[in-house]
């Protein structure tokens, strides 16, 4: 178990820490695209799976293949009552403005539950500018589900993104370090 006063380190250098729950789990309150905040609990072993009476997410996460040097954002949900939305869309709402992710109208459950990815990209300092800031963060996800009878249902998901991590992940996707100027050409280069 990681130690208490860690966690409240980390949380407050994120500058999200809105308190401490009863079951040793903490309450963050993130800032979203358009405004407001969204509250996310963050427990023992990462953040909590958003959920609500009809969905709970099982994954929202970039991966990366350090082979091609891409990233594919993964995402994952469990209708609770087995009733398909019609359209998913998710989108980044950490920064000031939403960055589409994923959208589908051909959501199909399998036992309840539904997988998929967004399609590969190569991460740079303009569509993945929070790879490039030294400190962790929280990214946040929102789920949108179009039911049948024409409703949204939304659901937030956060992930916990630790600075060491995105270094990592830098360093095997051989991309520059934040701040690092770019590599000068050669004399040969013309």
């Amino acid at each position: 178990m990681p130690n208490p006063r860690f966690c409240l380190l980390l949380l407050a250098s994120l500058g999200a820490l809105a308190g401490c729950i009863a079951s040793g789990d903490f309450v963050v309150d993130e800032p979203i695209a358009g405004g407001g905040t969204v509250r996310l609990e963050l427990g023992k072993s990462g953040m909590l799976p958003g959920e609500n009476d009809d969905f709970k997410i099982g994954s929202a996460l970039l991966v990366f293949d350090p082979a091609t040097k891409k990233g594919t954002y993964n995402f994952a949900f469990q209708a609770k009552r087995g009733v398909a939305p019609v359209r998913l869309k998710v989108d980044d709402v950490t920064d000031e403005a939403a960055v589409p992710l994923f959208q589908s109208d051909q959501v199909k459950l399998q036992n309840g539950v539904w997988a998929g990815k967004g399609k590969p990209f190569t991460p740079d300092e303009q569509n993945s500018r929070w790879l490039f800031q030294l400190e962790t963060n929280i990214r946040v996800y929102r789920f949108t589900f179009t039911m049948p009878d024409g409703q949204n249902e939304i659901v937030y998901q956060g992930y916990n993104y630790p600075a060491f991590i995105k270094d990592l992940v830098r360093k095997t996707l051989e991309m520059p370090a934040p701040g690092a100027a770019p590599a000068a050409p050669s004399a040969t280069a013309r």
